[in-house]
């Protein structure tokens, strides 16, 4: 009888343990029409009952510091910004390319300011992070000014607008949907990410360890994003009706950012993470060589070392 009784509560703890939930994956991302799918995988019920837990951060620079304080397991964000985390934190990894920008990031100007040479000495408002840094450095090299030449205004994103609309600024590198709100009021398009293809890039990222520790929730949350994907590819309308809603924009500002954007699917995943895209992988170079030299990360880093490719491997 004893016997019998340790066998029953040994299969009742056996089978309590299997049915135990998993660790919620909680994922940080910003207010960014890259991260979006994320956001409507979520809205469209992918996420429901599964533990994935998105979380939204309005500033890049608390994203990074909470990242690096362990606050949350994943982190959309920028492949430069990606770039210099690992400075500080060696095992953060890629398992997901999100987005390529191809206009969405933008240096725009006052009305009366003609060419990238006309910013020689002028005021120029920029977000505190190595991509926006990096696209106006190419900017000015196509007129032959450097940094130098120009004075620089600590100013994110959503604070932008005033100081512009006031010309206590006489430039602005911002991203969409900032871009097209400066454009729509007046601001003149000067240069943008369609001309430093493969540079500018948002990925998924988390330690090298969630590979192994969460993979069944990793699957979940990219299984969620691909399906987001092939959602706004077969119903654009809804989707994007859902996507600006809770950007805080029409969805006539939203089609138009997203036009700035290739937001990545699994085959062009696939050829990313397999090395095939050399393309992408020299971008990624080229970046990295930037960083390098304007000693935002300590050494250059070989892109081809940071990607975790067991969760893609799944699908």
């Amino acid at each position: 009888m004893q016997k019998l009784f340790l066998a029953i509560t040994t299969a009742a703890f056996i089978i309590s343990c299997s049915t135990v939930p998993p660790e919620p994956l909680r994922v940080n991302a910003s207010t960014w029409i890259g991260c979006e799918p994320f956001f409507l995988a979520r809205e469209l019920g992918y996420y429901d009952n599964k533990p994935i837990e998105l979380i939204e951060t309005t500033f890049v620079q608390d994203q990074h510091r909470a990242f690096l304080n362990d606050e949350f397991d994943m982190l959309c964000t920028s492949l430069d910004a990606t770039l210099e985390l690992i400075d500080n934190k060696a095992d953060t990894r890629v398992f997901l390319v999100l987005d390529v920008s191809h206009g969405a990031d933008a240096l725009v100007v006052q009305a009366e300011i003609e060419n990238i040479a006309d910013l020689k000495g002028k005021t120029i408002g920029i977000p505190p992070f190595p991509l926006a840094r990096l696209l106006l450095t190419r900017a000015l090299e196509t007129a032959d000014l450097s940094i130098e030449d120009v004075e620089l205004v600590d100013l994110e994103i959503v604070d932008q607008e005033a100081p512009f609309q006031s010309k206590e600024i006489d430039a602005a590198v911002t991203f969409e949907p900032a871009r097209s709100s400066l454009i729509a009021s007046g601001a003149k398009l000067l240069f943008d990410s369609s001309q430093v293809p493969g540079e500018i890039v948002d990925v998924l990222i988390g330690s090298q360890s969630l590979g192994s520790t969460h993979a069944q929730q990793i699957k979940i949350l990219l299984d969620g994003w691909f399906k987001a994907l092939d959602e706004i590819e077969k119903n654009p309308k809804e989707s994007i009706e859902l996507m600006a809603k809770r950007e805080g924009i029409s969805p006539d500002q939203f089609e138009q950012a997203l036009q700035g954007l290739q937001l990545i699917g699994l085959k062009d995943n696939q050829a990313i993470f397999d090395r095939t895209d050399t393309d992408f992988i020299e971008g990624m170079r080229r970046l990295s060589v930037f960083l390098e030299k304007t000693e935002i990360i300590q050494n250059e880093i070989d892109p081809i070392t940071i990607f975790e490719e067991k969760p893609l491997n799944e699908f």
